[in-house]
């Protein structure tokens, strides 16, 4: 009887030691896979917010140069008008200037609306996490 145990034990650590190394390497493999399938997405995510961030950049810099060629415009015509862009929201500030006193007469959008504007961004984004 201590024969067939002992027959049947070392069987079965032959099974098991063939199993075991038999699942290492596709175990490996698909790991690899796994890892070079998260490379690849990795960069491509990596690429493609690089290039939205180039585009938003070339946005913002011809906003700017068309800023400039409209306050160039408008001083050339002899007008009161200067033209701005709000750092925070990126709108567009257009100013009526008193030419005597240079003193602003009107601002569109008002300094009010572009502080409601810059408290509601502020906030945003707490109003959001709440809901979700």
């Amino acid at each position: 009887m201590a024969n067939n145990d002992l027959l049947v034990q070392s069987a079965l650590q032959s099974v098991q030691n063939n199993v075991t190394s038999q699942s290492k390497p596709v175990t490996q493999s698909v790991q690899t896979e796994t890892v070079t399938e998260l490379s690849v997405q990795s960069q491509a995510l990596q690429k493609e917010a690089e290039k939205q961030n180039s585009q938003q950049q070339q946005r913002a810099d011809d906003l700017r140069d068309k800023v400039a060629q409209l306050n160039d415009y408008m001083q050339n015509m002899n007008r009161n008008l200067q033209f701005s862009v709000d750092d925070t929201s990126g709108d567009t500030v257009i100013k009526v200037i008193d030419s005597e006193t240079e003193e602003v007469v009107r601002q569109i959008p008002s300094e009010e609306i572009l502080e409601a504007r810059h408290a509601a961004e502020k906030y945003r984004g707490i109003l959001l996490e709440t809901k979700a």
